[in-house]
């Protein structure tokens, strides 16, 4: 019986969870021991608050310049560390190109990074800094309030504020407010569509993990699989380790199925696989880009022929996309990954905006981010609009065996039509 009520409330806060739009595991992570009441409370609150600012409050003719400075917030240390380095990372080495290439009529765009800790209150203090400094605009890591307080302040401010890299649907939450990232239902609908019309799989086993990241992608999937012709003949759900034995089980009385759609992290989708495998049964996962990593490719034979998207790829051999992975590596040691690419992308899309309006007027400058069109970033090409939110496509990959190791392969680029 208490195992059985622990589900329960497990399974009702992941589903509380899931109704706050777009939110990823990091951006709950930090948000804080708040308790998920407050937080939602919060992010409503502030949404509808945002809503109200419009462009019109202010003549954007009447407005002055600004200097040639951005403001970059994420958490260096603390809590989302390793998510704001990467973001550091990236946005500091297009920072570096951009000027070195002439900047704006020869003129550097100065950047001011802040380590917010993670922390609500470094945040306010680190975005207060900033917009007391006049910044033309503000980048944010894709981590929890390194997302959510600029929003409100930024819109007060009447500060560009763009996200770099959250799953959180923030171009509605203000008139200066953007966000450059992946859209999780495109990316699912273009696997759905790739799996359905070039793999030929259209039938299919649903296994969802109960955690709000994992239920979020689910529900992607699960309209892209009705969009795109293809079926569901069953479903398992997963709290905890005690219950992928019982997910195979109805996954064989359900059998024969094309592959498993599974949404959640590699340890959960390996344990799967190797309990399918036990059970005689050997098939593709389609799954997010919770899955295109290292840990999920251990399973090697257990995952061949798996589908998955993302939103950058290292191995992509694209001219731009090859001049920037082997700049990263020979600037920071190491390959970059989603984050840093979302940040280098987000950097230069803001500073070809800023370049292009030839002025930081706070509305020309965000008139001219939304009429971004056909940007060649590094992760593919990027059109904004009046949404506020980049409009791109996903890389479709493979697991396949090369030589002796799996490996993901390039089965879709999005830097091709």
């Amino acid at each position: 019986m208490r195992g059985l009520k622990a589900k329960s409330l497990c399974l009702l806060a992941a589903l509380l969870l899931a109704a706050l739009p777009g939110c990823s595991k990091k951006e709950e992570k930090e948000a804080g021991p708040r308790g998920l009441e407050d937080f939602a409370e919060k992010v409503e609150n502030r949404s509808q608050n945002f809503q109200r600012t419009t462009v019109q409050e202010q003549p954007g003719e009447t407005e002055p310049e600004r200097p040639l400075k951005v403001g970059l917030i994420g958490p260096v240390t603390g809590e989302g560390a390793e998510v704001g380095k990467m973001t550091f990372e990236g946005a500091k080495m297009a920072a570096e190109e951009f000027n070195g290439a002439g900047g704006v009529g020869g003129r550097p765009i100065e950047i001011i990074t802040i380590d917010n800790k993670g922390e609500a209150g470094a945040t306010k203090e680190a975005l207060q800094k900033l917009v007391s400094e006049n910044v033309a605009a503000i980048i944010g890591a894709p981590t929890g309030w390194s997302t959510l307080t600029p929003v409100y302040i930024s819109n007060e401010s009447r500060t560009i504020f763009i996200s770099a890299g959250t799953r959180r649907h923030i171009g509605s939450s203000g008139s200066f407010v953007f966000r450059v990232s992946l859209p999780v239902e495109r990316a699912a609908e273009e696997l759905m569509e790739y799996s359905v019309n070039t793999e030929g799989l259209k039938t299919f086993f649903f296994v969802t993990v109960m955690e709000d990241e994992a239920l979020n992608i689910g529900a992607a999937f699960r309209r892209a699989v009705e969009k795109k012709g293809a079926s569901v003949k069953g479903e398992g759900s997963i709290f905890t380790e005690d219950d992928v034995a019982g997910a195979v089980r109805d996954l064989k009385k359900k059998m024969p199925v094309d592959g498993v759609i599974f949404a959640g992290g590699p340890q959960m989708a390996l344990s799967f696989a190797r309990e399918a495998v036990k059970a005689g049964l050997r098939l593709p996962f389609i799954g997010g880009e919770e899955l295109h990593n290292d840990e999920f490719l251990k399973g090697a034979a257990l995952i061949t022929g798996s589908l998955v998207y993302s939103s950058f790829s290292a191995d992509d051999k694209e001219t731009v996309t090859k001049g920037f992975v082997e700049s990263y590596r020979k600037r920071y040691g190491h390959l970059p990954d989603v984050f840093s690419a979302d940040a280098y992308d987000t950097y230069m899309i803001l500073a070809t905006a800023i370049k292009g309006a030839g002025t930081t007027r706070p509305e020309a400058l965000r008139q001219a981010i939304v009429d971004i069109k056909d940007f060649q970033g590094v992760s593919g090409t990027i059109d904004m609009g009046p949404e506020k939110e980049a409009h791109r496509r996903a890389y479709i990959l493979k697991a396949v065996k090369s030589g002796n190791l799996f490996v993901f392969s390039i089965v879709k680029n999005p830097h091709k039509k």
